[in-house]
């Protein structure tokens, strides 16, 4: 049984989701972004992954280390330690897994092929650590691969523009939706919520939507009565929605 089945929730405030660690303050996807995010007390973290050309799988949002190296090599072309020469600070899954403890953790799957997601199912089994991951899935293929290895898996579907995320969420029993910046309209999230899905939203300026990761943002998201808030800024969430929930108790 998977922990974020229902979404975790804490007092009446969102769920924090540090998004790919503390990257404001530390490189993103490192070790050292993830123990400042835990640092903070945030409530989970999230991370991104890839598989290199030997079969290891590694933190990384890019399919190449351009912006976090200076380096044009693509992770799927190179071995882990061809990677690791250009970006000594290169994670791997295995070890974020280890370093989280018994946290909840968010694994967004990016472009990944069904052949890598088994490279990367593989890991998480060795791990014995399925009750408590959540899987993002961007399309039809991967949700299904993603809940045929894993019956029981949390499964969160991220809502492209283009795809139905209900009939995919339906299809593959997902339990959160990841919402775009334009579906933050209070009737539309009831309307989710009241048909058993939990709701995430993104303060991140590093993430797709763009959205500020301000205060003055997470408590507008907040008053939204999203489930969760992945943020580039745990430690902010944390004080901030900290006070929110104060107000309302």
């Amino acid at each position: 049984m998977s922990i974020w089945s229902p979404l975790p929730r804490k007092l009446q405030r969102p769920f924090v989701i540090a998004h790919r660690g503390l990257p404001e303050i530390a490189l993103e996807n490192t070790r050292r972004s993830y123990e400042l995010a835990l640092e903070a007390g945030t409530d989970t973290v999230e991370t991104d992954v890839h598989v290199t050309a030997d079969g290891r799988v590694v933190c990384l949002h890019d399919e190449d280390l351009l912006r976090v190296a200076g380096s044009d090599l693509r992770i799927q072309e190179v071995t882990i330690e061809e990677a690791r020469a250009a970006f000594p600070a290169l994670l791997e899954y295995e070890t974020f897994l280890q370093m989280t403890g018994d946290m909840p953790v968010m694994i967004d799957t990016k472009g990944a092929s069904v052949e890598d997601f088994q490279v990367i199912a593989g890991v998480t089994e060795r791990a014995s650590l399925t009750e408590r991951i959540i899987f993002t899935a961007y399309t039809f293929e991967l949700a299904r691969a993603i809940r045929a290895r894993f019956p029981e898996v949390a499964i969160s579907i991220h809502a492209n523009r283009g795809l139905d995320p209900l009939k995919m969420a339906s299809e593959v029993k997902a339990s959160c939706i990841r919402l775009l910046a334009s579906d933050y309209v209070p009737d539309h999230i009831a309307k989710l919520h009241a048909q058993g899905y939990a709701t995430i939203a993104v303060a991140a300026p590093l993430s797709s939507t763009r959205t500020s990761t301000s205060p003055d943002a997470l408590r507008e998201i907040a008053k939204l009565g999203i489930a969760a808030i992945i943020t580039d800024r745990c430690d902010w969430a944390m004080e901030t929605l900290a006070a929110t929930d104060s107000n309302q108790a």
